[in-house]
């Protein structure tokens, strides 16, 4: 899971529903004809089983769903444009850029070495989109047109995160147990973070000093000093992290330094797990009433 606001640092608009309040049930009505407006909440659904990037508009209590984007084969990754206009979704082939003004597919990028795509992420001014390519063992570092500006050798990139300054891409390797940080300048690699079993979400806290890495196969939590890329806090968080957020203000336990990290039991989406590193200590709350289940057919939840 992936939340991010179009043109505002990153918050978990649907974590009312989870954490206790009312849940956002998906509209089960027929596609509006609408196109959305500079301010709406949208919420990105990649669906894998149909290849569609499904948008909804998030209006109080309750999700509409606007229109079903066709994407790539098996879409496994999303990231929005810094302006907001466009979506760029990692297929397993290829790369679907989507106009998001106009809910329409707008284009492939697929340059020559992409190979089984599964994340990707855009620095913060718009230039550079950062691939991981698991299929070539590659980094890849793009323009939004799709031009190669340089391939990074690197084994089995499964999660790309930037920090919310910009200067610093994390690449979860996946078979490795390690993180490693590339500069976003010169886009070499300055730094390894020695993980627990396949580190997959990858987040920061808004002041981009703290990074949290959640770790599929060790169920814990690492929380990194940004600065020194040293661990300073692992948390014990439940089974099967797949991802991470960080609440940018509110939530349990302590205001801007919730962390949250989506847990699953394959294939059912069951848990939304907590945790704050004042404390070291993880929370567990049930996601009986969120009503996406299958994290085979959602895997990436997108808020604009």
């Amino acid at each position: 899971m992936r939340i991010v606001r179009r043109g505002a640092p990153a918050l978990l608009l649907l974590l009312a529903g989870w954490l206790g309040g009312p849940a956002l049930p998906a509209a089960q009505t027929a596609q509006q004809e609408r196109l959305p407006a500079r301010t709406d909440k949208l919420l990105i659904v990649l669906s894998p089983k149909d290849a569609t990037a499904k948008v909804f508009l998030a209006i109080a209590d309750r999700l509409d769903l606007l229109r079903a984007i066709p994407t790539g084969k098996g879409p496994q990754d999303v990231c929005i444009a810094p302006d907001g206009k466009t979506a760029y979704v990692a297929n397993g082939l290829d790369i679907t850029v989507t106009d998001l003004e106009h809910l329409k597919a707008a284009g492939t990028l697929a340059p020559a070495h992409l190979k089984s795509p599964t994340s990707v992420a855009i620095t913060p001014d718009g230039k550079k989109l950062y691939v991981g390519a698991r299929g070539s063992n590659l980094l890849l570092v793009l323009s939004p047109a799709g031009q190669v500006l340089k391939e990074i050798a690197l084994t089995d990139p499964a999660t790309v995160a930037i920090a919310p300054a910009g200067r610093r891409a994390y690449v979860a390797s996946n078979s490795t147990q390690s993180v490693l940080v590339v500069d976003t300048v010169t886009d070499e690699i300055v730094a390894t973070i020695k993980t627990g079993r396949q580190p997959r979400g990858i987040a920061f806290t808004p002041d981009g000093k703290t990074v949290v890495i959640t770790c599929v196969a060790h169920d814990v939590m690492h929380l990194v000093d940004a600065a020194t890329n040293e661990v300073k806090a692992t948390i014990g968080a439940g089974r099967s992290l797949q991802s991470a957020a960080v609440l940018p203000d509110g939530g349990w336990p302590s205001p801007s330094r919730a962390m949250c990290a989506m847990q699953a039991s394959i294939p059912t989406c069951r848990w939304l797990t907590c945790a704050a590193p004042a404390r070291a200590k993880s929370r567990t709350f049930p996601l009986a009433r969120w009503p996406i289940r299958s994290w085979s057919a959602v895997t990436a939840l997108i808020c604009m």
